[in-house]
């Protein structure tokens, strides 16, 4: 790389090292200046692609360096005083002069620290007021009071997570149990509910172990897991949510969990039709655009759209929310491709003293090309940063590591991995109405294909619980209801 190179990148590493440090700002600054917007776009793509494309190694060492400058850019000025315009089509002293005045003249007083940093709350603290909070509502006695001090013991917990183990000691699940027990107030229940769950308290599985339900991430592909989905509800006769005790999913798997479980209660019907609009409205922009939406803002598309469209369909209601409902599955999203072995994890730290009756991970599809011998020699020498990329893409996404591990622990009666074929590549963000109509005739095909193994799964989901489990919960209720456990 020149110096000539090396000077624009350094350039360009102050803008932006700058321009983080005073985002909000700059955001103002580009509410007048609309010629800026793509002006400065256009420089922080360039950047973006002169460090895709060159592939020296001393480039890599010369940036390194070139990040670490923290000092403001200095712009010549030109003997006359006047401000000398830069290369990239903006005045940078305007901008940087703007910026830091315009925080001068705000005129917002500093508030002090006293207010926003309230004193910390020692343990022994909460713990009292934890303690209060238990002996007041198990002397509560009208529907009124009792839901008021309910509804303060759940923000207190909520406010102070170290505090729900004392809770636990002190007898909360007990009192909970039987306040639950004793009365018929709807609202009462809902937050009872919501107070057992934060305490990590779960009622008995409603099948003789428990059932997992686990869906990977992958985007639009997530019309493979619906219909899926929609396959085993045919056969089974009943709700996804009646047919497991936890449900969990990461990306497009969280958004069919939230759609499905109370309180939105979505149809599978539904959900393919969110889907749809999400690939013509989201997923519709050009490549240009989305690159400089990522470099701008990090994310390659418009998040507020995006968000608009969930808030629509799902509403705004928090996980906790779900914990209102009874008969809602345990639930949560994830930060990784395939999350079957942390739901596993979860669901055992739940229920200690329950066997995994039958654990569903459900793939959005996997596609293995057919290589010749000259292609994987050339793939395997090559070491472009395209294909680097690539690699790092393809193992931060896979989810086929997790299927063969669990695959040799987990018995083949219990462990059901759904994942179909595709017949060609289909990314993540894919609009062509051809290939997401092929990814659905793949999804068709593999359902009838491994007919079989939905039946028996579809079996192994519906078994009810025994009578001697039922024995047991009854006692281990009791005993709860008198502060043990057995």
């Amino acid at each position: 790389m020149g110096s000539k190179e090396r000077s624009i990148v350094a350039k360009l590493i102050e803008i932006v090292n700058y321009v983080v440090k005073n985002k909000s700002l700059f955001q103002n600054y580009l509410k007048d200046n609309n010629n800026f917007i793509q002006s400065y776009l256009n420089v922080r793509a360039s950047f973006y692609n002169l460090f895709l494309d060159n592939e020296k190694s001393d480039f890599k060492s010369d940036l390194r360096k070139l990040q670490s400058i923290q000092k403001v850019i200095e712009v010549n000025s030109e003997e006359k005083g006047e401000v000398k315009k830069s290369n990239y089509g903006f005045d940078l002293t305007k901008l940087i002069g703007d910026l830091t005045s315009s925080s001068k003249k705000s005129g917002v007083k500093k508030t002090p620290r006293w207010k926003t940093h309230p004193p910390a709350v020692t343990r022994e603290e909460i713990n009292a007021q934890t303690q209060h909070l238990l002996s007041s509502l198990a002397s509560s006695e009208s529907v009124s009071v009792r839901l008021k001090r309910l509804e303060d013991l759940l923000n207190h917990l909520i406010c102070h997570p170290t505090a729900k183990n004392f809770a636990v000691k002190k007898g909360a699940i007990g009192i909970l149990l039987f306040i639950r027990k004793h009365t018929n107030d709807v609202p009462t229940h809902e937050t009872i509910l919501q107070t057992l769950t934060i305490l990590g308290y779960a009622d008995p599985p409603r099948s003789n172990g428990i059932r997992i339900l686990s869906i990977d991430g992958g985007g639009m592909r997530g019309i493979a897991v619906i219909r899926m989905l929609q396959r085993i509800e045919e056969i089974s006769g009943k709700k996804i949510c009646d047919l497991f005790d936890f449900i969990c999913g990461v990306s497009t798997g969280a958004i069919i969990t939230s759609c499905l479980i109370p309180p939105n209660n979505m149809s599978l019907d539904r959900i393919y039709d969110l889907y749809r609009e999400l690939s013509s409205r989201v997923f519709n922009q050009s490549a240009f655009w989305g690159a400089s939406m990522l470099l701008w803002s990090g994310g390659y598309y418009d998040t507020s759209l995006w968000e608009k469209i969930l808030s629509d369909h799902v509403g705004k209601l928090t996980l906790i929310d779900s914990a209102k409902e009874p008969l809602c599955p345990k639930d949560g999203g994830l930060v990784v491709n395939n999350p079957t072995a942390i739901a596993l994890h979860e669901a055992t730290t739940l229920w200690p003293e329950e066997s995994v009756s039958c654990v569903v991970s459900i793939g959005t599809g996997r596609y293995e090309p057919i290589l010749t011998i000259d292609e994987s020699i050339e793939s395997s020498k090559s070491s472009s940063w395209k294909l680097i990329f690539t690699k790092i893409l393809e193992s931060a996404t896979d989810t086929e590591a997790v299927h063969r591990i669990l695959n040799d622990l987990l018995p083949d009666d219990t462990y059901f991995r759904l994942n179909p074929h595709m017949s060609r590549l289909m990314t993540m963000d894919e609009i062509s109405e051809l290939k997401i109509l092929e990814l659905e005739k793949d999804t068709k095909m593999y359902c009838r294909r491994n007919e079989d193994k939905f039946y028996d799964m579809v079996s192994k989901l519906s078994s009810s619980r025994s009578p001697l489990k039922k024995f047991k919960d009854y006692m281990n209720l009791k005993l709860k209801l008198l502060g043990f456990t057995l």
